[in-house]
Formats: C-alpha cells, sequence, structure tokens
C-alpha cells in the first residue's frame, strides 16, 4: 500500500514522530486502545513532534478515556486533536462509505470533513467513543436478531 501512495507522490515517515514532522495533519487508525496509545507516547510516538499548527485526528477504536488522555496530552503541547471513530468496517472504507463519528476542536474538524461519506460532530472529546459504542450495540442487537 505505501509503496503504491509514494508512487503518487507521498512520503513515508519511519516513525510516528517522522510522520507528523513531515505532516499539517496526522491521521492514526489504529485496532486497539494499546496500539493508539503506543503511536503516540512511545519513543518516537507522535507526541515528539506535535506543537502548534500541528492536528492529531484519530480514527482509532478506542474508549473515551483513551481518546481523553491522548487528546490531552497533544493538546498540552498546542496542537489540535480530534477523534474520529468510525461505524463501518473495511469495505465500507474502501468504498469510501464510511461514517464518522467525530468530537474535539472544531476548527480541526472543520478543516478535515472531507473524510468518509458522511461525518457527525458530537462536542467534547469522548462522545465520539461513547457514540461508536453506542452503534456497536445496536448493529449488534441487529446481528442477533
Amino acid at each position: 500500500m505505501c509503496d503504491e501512495l509514494v508512487q503518487h507522490g507521498a512520503s513515508v515517515g519511519e516513525t510516528p514522530a517522522a510522520v507528523v514532522k513531515k505532516c499539517k495533519y496526522t491521521i492514526a487508525m489504529l485496532s486497539d486502545p494499546a496500539a493508539a496509545l503506543s503511536v503516540v507516547f512511545d519513543k518516537d510516538g507522535a507526541l515528539e513532534q506535535i506543537c502548534a499548527g500541528k492536528g492529531y485526528i484519530d480514527m482509532s477504536t478506542v474508549d473515551a478515556d483513551t481518546s481523553s488522555k491522548i487528546s490531552k496530552a497533544i493538546t498540552s503541547k498546542g496542537g489540535s486533536f480530534v477523534e474520529a471513530p468510525v461505524s463501518e468496517s473495511k469495505k465500507p472504507a474502501e468504498d469510501g462509505q464510511l461514517v464518522i463519528l467525530a468530537a474535539g476542536d472544531k476548527d480541526l474538524y472543520d478543516q478535515v470533513d472531507v473524510l468518509g461519506k458522511k461525518s457527525f460532530f458530537l462536542g467534547q472529546v469522548g462522545n465520539g467513543a461513547k457514540m461508536k459504542l453506542v452503534v456497536n450495540m445496536i448493529m449488534g442487537s441487529m446481528l442477533i436478531s
């Protein structure tokens, strides 16, 4: 995947910090809270290069507490943060049909609102993660029925 993106003009960052250094906006989409925290807080993590003028959009599948912890760290260094979990899976992502449940910095949200088929701004950080949980519960109950 990266090779194809590089062929279209993208550059590769070897670490999360290197990616943040190169980009105005960094988007993370990770599988769980441990991965999301690692990418931000570990050595060569995103937090090392976050500063004023940098935006961090976390589309990872995490709980509200994890999202709040990441948000506080990013904003304490002057960066902007939006949590933006999605309510769909791999196939809708490939087809550009994701529904995004965003919360956090409204200005940053407005700048990156082109992501996904539809997005909803839900206010303060943590609300996106909570809404994703509600959506997952509804979808799960529909599958069981």
